[in-house]
C-alpha cells in the first residue's frame, strides 16, 4: 500500500483505534494464543530471532501488546518486561489476562503501559532488549513508521538489541489479500502497511542499527535442508519470501 496524505493517515489511524477497540472485547477468550497457525507464525519469525539473545535478567519492552502471548512465555526469563499499547482498552484485557494466567511473583515482573510509539512516554537508553512483533505494520504514514522505530533506537540501551517483525510485500498473495480486505473494511486490524525486506533493512540501518539476523515464516530453523541454504549463505533467498519477516538488530 502507498503512503498516505496527513488526512488519510489520521483517517487510517481512527480505524485502527476502532478495530483495536473492537478487538480488545475478544481478547479475553485469548482467540491467538490457541491459533496454531498464527502460533507457529511467531515461532518462526518473533521468537526465531528472540531466542537468537539471553533474555536472563534482561529489561523488555514490547511495542503493541495485544494479547499478552509474548508477556506470558518470556516472563519466567526476564527481570522485566513492559508492555506497550496506544489503546488503553487494549492494555486494560492484556493486564487482566495475564494476572489470571501468572503466578503473583512472575506477574510482578510486567508493567502494562498506555502510550504512543511514535513518542514513547519512557527515558533514553533504559530496555536492554525491544520487541515489537507486527505493530508498526498498522501505523499510517511513512514518516510515522520511521519515527516508531527512532523512538525504539532511542530506548534501547547501548548493546542492546532490537527485534522487528512486519507482514512481508514480497509475499504477492498476502499483499494482495491483505489490502483487498482493507479496501473493502474487513481487515481485522483497520490498516496494514506492508514492507519489503530491503526496506525495514534500510530503516534499520538509517537509525544506526546493525543488522544481526533475519528470519521468517517461509524460513524453519529446524529443517535439514533450511540449514544447508544458510550454511552455503543461500538461506535470504527463501527468509525473504515469508509471509511475515523481521530483523535482530544490534546498537553499538
Amino acid at each position: 500500500m502507498n503512503s498516505l496524505g496527513p488526512r488519510e493517515d489520521r483517517e487510517k489511524m481512527l480505524e485502527v483505534e476502532k478495530a483495536y477497540t473492537e478487538l480488545a472485547k475478544k481478547l479475553q477468550n485469548w482467540p491467538f494464543r490457541y491459533d496454531i497457525g498464527y502460533q507457529v507464525s511467531k515461532m518462526l519469525s518473533d521468537y526465531t530471532l528472540l531466542s537468537r539473545i539471553s533474555l536472563v535478567d534482561k529489561k523488555v519492552l514490547n511495542i503493541g501488546c495485544s494479547e499478552p502471548i509474548d508477556e506470558v512465555f518470556w516472563v519466567n526469563l526476564v527481570k522485566e518486561w513492559h508492555a506497550l499499547d496506544i489503546n488503553e482498552a487494549v492494555i486494560r484485557m492484556a493486564k487482566k489476562l495475564a494476572l489470571e494466567a501468572l503466578p503473583s511473583h512472575l506477574f510482578s515482573k510486567l508493567r502494562f503501559i498506555v502510550g504512543d510509539a511514535t513518542n514513547l512516554p519512557l527515558e533514553n537508553e533504559q530496555y536492554d532488549i525491544v520487541v515489537s512483533f507486527s505493530t508498526i505494520d498498522h501505523i499510517p504514514g511513512k514518516e510515522n513508521r520511521e519515527k516508531a522505530i527512532s523512538e525504539m533506537y532511542r530506548v534501547l540501551k547501548r548493546g542492546g538489541y532490537l527485534v522487528i517483525t512486519v507482514p512481508n510485500r514480497w509475499d504477492l498473495y498476502y499483499f494482495y489479500r491483505s489490502n483487498k480486505l482493507q479496501r473493502e473494511g474487513k481487515a481485522v486490524f483497520g490498516y496494514e502497511y506492508q514492507f519489503s525486506p530491503l526496506e525495514l533493512k534500510r530503516m534499520l540501518t538509517s537509525k544506526g542499527c546493525r543488522i544481526v539476523d533475519c528470519a521468517s515464516t517461509a524460513f524453519n530453523p529446524c529443517s535439514y535442508f533450511d540449514r544447508l541454504l544458510r550454511k552455503f549463505e543461500l538461506a535470504r533467498l527463501k527468509i525473504y519470501f515469508g509471509t511475515r519477516f523481521g530483523y535482530l538488530a544490534y546498537k553499538p
